[in-house]
């Protein structure tokens, strides 16, 4: 069943408000509590359009269970998007890979477990569900998942290589994916080295095949390290001569198979470069960009909307939550949460699906107080400095713990002390600590 099989559009229910989800574009809104009840009324102006002429409802509504003032005011009603890795196996074996992946987990989902698991996100109103690994397409019934989740009503996205044959190319088209992610990181002399001999070419085949199906958005996603940040423009402009409606440039995360690589993290003074390119880029190329830390002339176009709007923080645990191959879930796939054996892994990790409803799990706040919490999980320097919660999320609290061994540690990766008038305000911010 498609999206115009359906209602259009979602309206779920928060604590004060709602968030509005088109189905069509993939876009998340959020509604105030006035607004919220002249739609519910049918006397809304602005969404008039959420109402057809003979005065029915185009939108499904959602509610929780629980009173609204039971909810918890430090996140979503639901996650808006849920990250469920389907296997640990991979047809690659990436030397940034940040959860090891190649022959999967010992213990892995169930196709039965994954479905109850979406039929229950779909009843709490998430909107997506973005489908990763490991290689997802690697999973022997990842069709028959995903076609599951797109019959519920949920948008579905795929994160994967691109690295598929043509039996794997029909069976992801017929999946109907609402977005597309292939990663790539730079040109060949970048990309091959990392990922595997020959892997440039096939993924940037796979993108023009994806580009030329009728529906899927595509996007570029790119890791970066010391090794390829000089790869942002090609990136870039591959973008824009494919189609591709976005580009996602990650930073290089010392987890996982990274941990043990030759791989260099970025320095604050390699993201100021970076960053200072992308604003650059932004003047010229079609594509939107989306980055860490876009503080530097922060742009002027929108960049990639989507389901998740990030109006606190990074959306980890707070609007998005990622389910482990192994069962275990947490705000975030990068994060220790993904290795039982990692030093952190209980920090990161909020529960398992084994424990029942994950509705209980994610409206208990006390579980995610590492993502939630932002008291405690953003650093000094970042409650003082003037790009916060504005066009900074502050310090990866994964990034943070990795490198500094707390979820508060200044972000590796910082540069605001090398922009004109941040100096003091950093230097006084760690006089106070």
């Amino acid at each position: 069943m498609d999206w115009t099989e359906q209602a259009r559009y979602k309206i779920r229910e928060e604590r004060i408000g709602a968030m509005l989800f088109d189905r069509k574009t993939g876009v998340a809104t959020e509604l105030d509590e006035d607004e919220y009840q002249k739609i519910r009324s049918g006397k809304s102006a602005a969404h008039r359009y959420l109402w057809d002429t003979t005065g029915s409802r185009l939108f499904n509504e959602y509610k929780s269970e629980c009173a609204r003032e039971k909810l918890p005011n430090d996140c979503l009603s639901a996650p808006s998007k849920a990250y469920i890795e389907l296997t640990r196996g991979c047809n690659l074996r990436c030397k940034h890979c940040y959860n090891k992946s190649g022959e999967g987990a010992k213990q892995e989902i169930p196709k039965q477990d994954a479905i109850r698991l979406i039929d229950e996100l779909e009843r709490m109103g998430t909107f997506e569900v973005r489908f990763t690994g490991g290689e997802a397409t690697t999973h022997p019934q990842f069709q028959e998942i995903a076609a599951h989740a797109r019959q519920a009503g949920l948008n579905i996205s795929l994160g994967t290589n691109g690295i598929w044959d043509e039996k794997t190319l029909a069976k992801v088209k017929e999946c109907r994916f609402n977005t597309i992610i292939v990663s790539i990181d730079g040109p060949k002399e970048n990309n091959d080295p990392v990922r595997g001999a020959g892997t440039y070419d096939k993924a940037v085949k796979t993108l023009k095949e994806a580009k030329s199906w009728d529906g899927p958005m595509i996007k570029i996603n790119c890791v970066i390290s010391k090794d390829n940040m000089g790869a942002v423009e090609h990136i870039v402009r591959l973008a824009d001569d494919i189609g591709a409606e976005a580009v996602n440039f990650a930073t290089l995360k010392l987890n996982g198979r990274a941990d043990q690589s030759e791989q260099i993290a970025l320095t604050p003074s390699d993201m100021k470069k970076i960053v200072t390119k992308i604003s650059e880029l932004r003047k010229s190329c079609k594509t939107k960009i989306h980055t860490y830390m876009d503080v530097i002339d922060p742009p002027s176009k929108p960049t990639f909307q989507g389901s998740l709007i990030n109006k606190k923080s990074c959306a980890a645990g707070i609007e998005a939550a990622a389910i482990m191959a192994n069962g275990a879930i947490s705000g975030c796939v990068v994060s220790p949460a993904n290795d039982e054996t990692k030093e952190g892994n209980n920090i990161f990790k909020s529960g398992h699906i084994r424990e029942g409803s994950f509705k209980n799990i994610w409206l208990d706040s006390k579980r995610w107080k590492t993502f939630r919490d932002l008291e405690s999980n953003k650093s000094a320097k970042c409650k003082t400095c003037k790009f916060y919660k504005k066009t900074c999320f502050g310090n990866c609290p994964v990034s943070s713990y990795l490198s500094g061994g707390t979820v508060s540690a200044d972000d590796p990766e910082c540069f605001t002390e090398l922009i004109e008038g941040c100096e003091k305000t950093t230097t006084e911010a760690r006089m106070d600590t």
